[in-house]
C-alpha cells in the first residue's frame, strides 16, 4: 500500500503569532495545549520549522484551531509536490 503526503506546507506563522498575543496566551500556554515544546511553538511563528516535517504540519493545524483560525488563513499553500513513501 502507497501513502502519498504533502512534502512542503506554506504557511503564515505572523497570524498565528498575532493571534495568540491578541488572546493573551503565552507560547508556554500554546506548548502546554499541544503537548508541543515552546521552541517548536516559536519556529512555527517565525516560520522556521523546518525540521519539523509531517509533525509541524499537525501542529499548525492544531494550532490554527486552537486560536479558532481558519486553516486557509494560515496556510497560503500545499506544495504540489508529493512523495510516495511504501
Amino acid at each position: 500500500m502507497k501513502l502519498i503526503m504533502p512534502t512542503k506546507l506554506i504557511y503564515d506563522g505572523n497570524i498565528l503569532r498575532q493571534a495568540r498575543i491578541a488572546q493573551n496566551k503565552s507560547i508556554g500556554d500554546i506548548a502546554y495545549t499541544l503537548c508541543s515544546s515552546s521552541h517548536q511553538i516559536s519556529d512555527i511563528e517565525l516560520n522556521s520549522a523546518t525540521s519539523y516535517g509531517f509533525l509541524r504540519q499537525i501542529v499548525i493545524k492544531r494550532y490554527a484551531e486552537l486560536l479558532n483560525i481558519d486553516l486557509n488563513t494560515v496556510v497560503t499553500q500545499f506544495e504540489s509536490d508529493l512523495d510516495i513513501i511504501n
